[in-house]
């Protein structure tokens, strides 16, 4: 019980940090992929939505290991 209250006050550190706005994009996109991770087993809506955000981030970014890992976790919401 005390891991899972540790884990979701992280996750929760992880959305504040999002909604401070002034993240450098490849910061932003980190998070974005962490939380997508987080949610993909508990909250399939929730972890899509955070890849949606993730992807244009990652692709602009060129970032191979962001958009690998974030079709990985498409495939896991779309199974």
């Amino acid at each position: 019980m005390l891991m899972e209250a540790a884990a979701q006050d992280t996750v929760k550190d992880k959305e504040t940090q999002l909604l401070r706005g002034d993240l450098a994009d490849s910061t932003r996109l980190n998070i974005l992929v962490d939380l997508a991770k987080d949610y993909i087993e508990v909250d399939l809506d929730k972890a899509k939505s955070y890849l949606d955000e993730a992807k244009p981030l990652a692709e602009k970014q060129k970032d191979k290991y962001a958009l690998a890992t974030i079709a990985l976790n498409y495939g896991v919401y779309y199974d």
